[in-house]
């Protein structure tokens, strides 16, 4: 598994963990402004277990996860990070396959068994609604193919896994989301979210905000 650092300043109090989707680098959330927080980028998940101790100094920590980071953070359990002031979904579930509240069984599978080049960059493409989108936000958002099959083979072999329960903060729902269905979103965090932000995007949402500020803010 990844740790990137997107920002570290000296003596800062607060941390934000954010927890990537599949096969994406910390290049898909670099636009966003920073206004003195540490942001640590989590991704390419081949491991059910996280370095705890890089979080044990901060007095504030921000848990934010988007697609499939949802569903690792609780599966990591919330309690192993002390100090966590939000937890805030994004576009995901803590269910990863599941016919109502996630990915269609059915849907994960073909895309497991279907993995290609190709059927990656389309993947990618209903990722942000479109080619042209996609196109705008240049193909380093991507890891290398053979990182992006092995963590996806990690989620196939882990998806049926129980996750934590503990009920998020925040859930923003991706009104236009190709990845995980509106509905399935809203089915599940009707019941397990204190707030849910209903958001006109697809399934990358960070195009409507422009710092991580407004994001924990939520």
């Amino acid at each position: 598994m990844n740790y990137r650092w997107l920002y570290k300043f000296i003596e800062c109090d607060t941390l934000i963990v954010f927890f990537n989707g599949w096969g994406m680098t910390e290049k898909v959330i670099s636009g966003l402004k920073n206004e003195g927080c540490d942001v640590l980028v989590l991704g390419g998940y081949d491991t059910q277990n996280i370095d705890t101790d890089v979080f044990s100094t901060y007095k504030n920590v921000y848990l934010v996860a988007w697609s499939m980071g949802v569903w690792f953070a609780s599966l990591v359990g919330f309690s192993k990070i002390s100090n966590i002031r939000k937890k805030i979904a994004f576009c995901g579930t803590v269910k990863a396959m599941d016919d109502v509240f996630g990915i269609p069984k059915s849907v994960f599978e073909a895309t497991v068994n279907g993995l290609s080049e190709r059927s990656r960059e389309k993947f990618a493409m209903r990722i942000f609604g479109g080619k042209k989108a996609y196109d705008a936000v240049g193909q380093d958002i991507l890891t290398p193919f053979d990182e992006s099959e092995k963590e996806l083979h990690f989620w196939a072999e882990n998806a049926s896994e129980c996750v934590d329960e503990n009920q998020w903060d925040v859930a923003v729902v991706g009104c236009n989301d190709m990845i995980y269905s509106a509905e399935n979103q809203m089915n599940y965090w009707k019941n397990n979210a204190a707030r849910i932000v209903e958001l006109q995007s697809e399934h990358y949402p960070f195009g409507a905000y422009e710092s991580w500020k407004e994001i924990i803010e939520l």
